[in-house]
Formats: structure tokens, C-alpha cells, sequence
């Protein structure tokens, strides 16, 4: 397949791109997001990140992943796909993905849901390889309410990290709401698809709570170093 690649992000030139499938080949392979990780093993410095829709049951569009070590010679995941849409319905899935490197943590922004109520949730990992979701079924940006412009659908794109608060651009509709009656391809055409701005503060990802009546709560980490003072 073709791929694009610029020195400035304004001209552009076409370039071509090998893509090997180790693994069981999918109907079809969509990247969204493509990032690069200086620390990773030098075959697998550059890492892309799309949805795909796999070959065997559940056929339905799931979360891929492919590496590569020059940007140009690409090869999918064997074990793809690297994480599956939520399973309270036949129909959940994924369509869209942007992932982004923060402080060694790649973090997943996804779009999931089924037909209605396709909202955006949180997925992160350590090596850009085994993805954990953060609140499992919960969106990070919750849809407007009434005639609000995000009342729908969202879409997701990679965040935007600055040095005091990080920004999530999405793309959002005034349709397809968990309450819209069924789906009219009229109606669809007729939407409007906007752009919305979410910001969170550093490190802002999620929080801790304790469970409601406990007086007492417990968390577990990962090894940590400490350094002498």
C-alpha cells in the first residue's frame, strides 16, 4: 500500500509501504494512529494503531496493532487483535483510535459502543503492545445533553499534551444518542459533525475514590525505586 511522508508537515511525498501478516490476515486493516517510541526495541520503534476486522468469529471491528523498525516495512501483530470492544452486545465495537506516549505510558483515546451511544473510553499500557482499559464501559467525554451539539456519536483523535493541561479534540454529532428513536439514513445525513474540546489537568487521567461507606481503602502499585536523598 502507499504511504505519505513530509519533512515539515506541509509537503508531502509518496512512498511505498510493505505490510507482512504473520498472523491469521483480517478482511480488512484501517490505522488511525501511528506514534514513536525511542526506547522501544529497535524493530519495533515505530507502532501503528487502527481498527481491523478480523476473519473468525466475533466478526466485528476490533482494535489492531502493527510494528515496524523504519517507518516503511511494517508487520501486524500475530496476535492481533490487541483489544477486543466491549461484549455486553453482539454488535459493540471499535471503530476509531488515537494513541499518544505519556510519561512511558502509551494511552489508548477509543471510540466504542454499538450503533447508538458510540462514545469515547480509556485503554493504557506500558510496552504499546497489551492494552488495559481504565473504567471499562465508562466515557471519558460524556455526551451533551438535549440539542447540544455532542448529544451523539464521538470520534476520537490523539490528545494533545502541553505543560499544564492536556486537550482532547473529538469529533462529535447531534445524532445517535442512546434516546434517538431508530436509525433513519435521512436523519444521518442531515447531522451536523462538529468539533469539541475536553481539557484535564496533568496527570488528570482518571482519580482514586473510595468505595461509598468504606472507611478505609487499599491500592497496589508497581515497583517503584526509590533513590537515597
Amino acid at each position: 500500500p502507499p504511504g505519505f511522508v513530509s519533512a515539515d508537515g506541509l509537503q508531502w511525498q509518496q512512498r511505498s509501504v510493505t505490510f507482512n501478516c504473520p498472523g491469521p490476515r483480517p478482511k480488512w486493516v484501517d490505522f488511525h494512529s501511528v506514534v514513536y517510541d525511542a526506547q522501544a526495541p529497535a524493530s519495533r520503534r515505530w507502532k501503528a494503531y487502527g481498527c481491523m476486522c478480523p476473519n473468525e468469529p466475533p466478526v466485528r471491528r476490533t482494535v489492531c496493532y502493527a510494528y515496524s523498525g523504519d517507518g516503511q516495512t511494517w508487520t501486524q501483530h500475530p496476535e492481533n487483535p490487541i483489544l477486543q470492544p466491549e461484549t455486553s452486545s453482539s454488535w459493540d465495537k471499535v471503530h476509531d483510535v488515537g494513541v499518544t506516549i505519556y510519561k512511558g505510558h502509551y494511552v489508548m483515546i477509543y471510540q466504542a459502543g454499538d450503533g447508538y451511544d458510540q462514545h469515547l473510553e480509556l485503554a493504557v499500557s506500558r510496552d504499546g503492545e497489551h492494552f488495559v482499559r481504565v473504567h471499562d464501559g465508562q466515557a471519558i467525554i460524556a455526551q451533551g445533553m438535549g440539542d447540544a451539539f455532542d448529544r451523539g456519536l464521538h470520534l476520537p483523535t490523539r490528545p494533545l499534551l502541553l505543560e499544564d493541561e492536556i486537550r482532547l479534540y473529538y469529533g462529535a454529532a447531534d445524532y445517535l444518542a442512546p434516546d434517538d428513536p431508530p436509525f433513519e439514513f435521512e436523519r444521518w445525513k442531515m447531522c451536523k459533525l462538529q468539533m469539541g474540546l475536553a481539557t484535564l489537568p496533568t496527570d488528570g487521567w482518571t482519580y482514586l475514590r473510595n468505595i461509598k461507606g468504606k472507611h478505609v481503602g487499599y491500592i497496589t502499585s508497581v515497583p517503584m525505586a526509590v533513590e537515597d536523598l
